[in-house]
């Protein structure tokens, strides 16, 4: 009934949850550092946003290795969704920031 009506497929058993979540948490800490690093020693905005473009765009890449999907559509997804959710989250700062300032 799941399949046929919602067209949901059932769990799959060989998939390691422990696994996942190491490698989400992995790369999160090495692709999440580079712009951060970038920021601190640098102490530039510019650079730093630079960096983080290229840094998502290297992500989507390497998303595409194990996904067997088109580099270029994961490059420009993943940079578009990380600037998406960077930008909303500068912006929420920012009006909390003149919110609480005023």
């Amino acid at each position: 009934m799941m399949v046929l009506e919602l067209g949901l497929l059932p769990p799959d058993n060989s998939v390691n949850p422990m696994k996942n979540g190491l490698a989400t948490f992995i790369s999160f800490i090495l692709f999440g550092s580079i712009p951060l690093l970038v920021y601190i020693s640098t102490i530039s905005l510019e650079w730093s946003i630079v960096c983080t473009i290229l840094t998502l765009g290297c992500l989507g890449i390497t998303r595409s290795y194990f996904t067997k999907t088109s580099r270029f559509w994961n490059c420009i997804i993943t940079i578009l969704n990380g600037c998406l959710s960077g930008g909303a989250a500068y912006g929420i700062s920012y009006g909390l920031d003149q919110l609480i300032s005023n």
